[in-house]
């Protein structure tokens, strides 16, 4: 049996420069925008 497997891995980071419009203490408790920053991955098989 012939078995092509394809794999295919993403990352993605997003950086908040502003957070509801605002760059520093967006909610009056003094979080800053970035600290919504966020990193995702992603794998994606095909067989």
């Amino acid at each position: 049996m012939n078995t092509l497997v394809n794999l295919r891995l993403a990352v993605q980071y997003v950086h908040n420069f502003k957070f509801n419009g605002s760059v520093h203490n967006y909610d009056g408790f003094g979080r800053n925008a970035v600290n919504n920053d966020a990193v995702y991955f992603n794998a994606w098989m095909s067989f």
